[in-house]
């Protein structure tokens, strides 16, 4: 019973730390245009046009440039901080308030991004964003 529970606590492990692994920050730094999105609802997911061909450009100092999904009623310039695997956006919405959304980033290469925002336990809905980079 005891090397069972050892191993189960060491694939676990391994599971935490793998999704949990770091990305080379420097790599977001550019332009970005989404080139798929996919809204996933109650286990179901559906395409999602609205956020396709949004551009976002990362900047080294941390500022966010970003044409965002229209209906939300957000401000041109956003704040990122990225802390391992997650990507922190923040911006100040109209009215002054602060808002911030959490991504994970799934997968981060010279010429692709792919953003799953967070789950939520008590939110039925997620959304994947799919980025190319610009040239």
């Amino acid at each position: 019973m005891t090397k069972v529970l050892t191993l189960l606590l060491f694939v676990a492990s391994l599971t935490a730390m793998t999704s949990c692994k770091k990305v080379d920050k420097n790599l977001i730094i550019g332009s970005w245009k989404c080139s798929s999105a996919t809204l996933t609802t109650l286990g179901v997911p559906m395409d999602y046009p609205l956020a396709e061909g949004m551009n976002w450009t990362f900047q080294s100092d941390g500022k966010l440039i970003a044409d965002l999904v229209p209906e939300l009623d957000i401000e041109d310039i956003t704040n990122y901080v990225i802390n391992g695997n997650e990507l922190r956006v923040s911006w100040v919405e109209l009215d002054g308030d602060l808002e911030t959304e959490f991504f994970t980033i799934k997968e981060l290469t010279n010429s692709k991004l792919t953003l799953a925002e967070f789950e939520d336990e008590l939110d039925d809905d997620y959304l994947t964003l799919n980025f190319v980079r610009l040239q």
